[in-house]
């Protein structure tokens, strides 16, 4: 199982901070689920909502024709001078996760949606990654 596969890991390179491995759910919610559910006398709860570290090469590649627009633009962008130069996919997740966070705190009813919030997101996404 996964959480024997995980398991040996933790053992083989002696992480000291594991104190229980959890197996996932088919979606999101049922992960969150069976940790919450495992935890026993907790009085915080932190949810890491990282991404799949394991991406097969074919979704990369389908991820890279959804974003070559974009990719095409920051390379342009860095050739220009106009924009840092650091590699081309990690400034489109600069700029786009920045949105897309913003986004789902906004239907998740973290955060009250506003315009002026909407436009320092944007904002403050260029100015990480343009050069000034």
């Amino acid at each position: 199982t996964i959480e024997e596969k995980t398991q040996s890991l933790v053992d083989k390179f002696d992480f000291k901070k594991v104190t229980k491995i959890v197996g996932g759910g088919k979606v999101r919610q049922e992960s969150c689920y069976n940790g919450v559910y495992a935890c026993e006398e907790c009085d915080i709860i932190m949810i890491h909502d990282g991404a799949r570290p394991f991406v097969k090469k074919e979704v990369k590649a389908i991820s890279r024709r959804n974003y070559q627009a974009a990719i095409d633009f920051f390379e342009s962008g860095i050739q220009m001078g106009i924009l840092r130069h650091m590699p081309v996919i990690l400034l489109t997740e600069i700029v786009f996760n920045n949105v897309a966070t913003f986004t789902r705190m906004i239907l998740l009813e973290e955060i009250e949606f506003s315009e002026d919030l909407l436009r320092k997101t944007i904002q403050s996404s260029w100015d990480s990654v343009k050069i000034n």
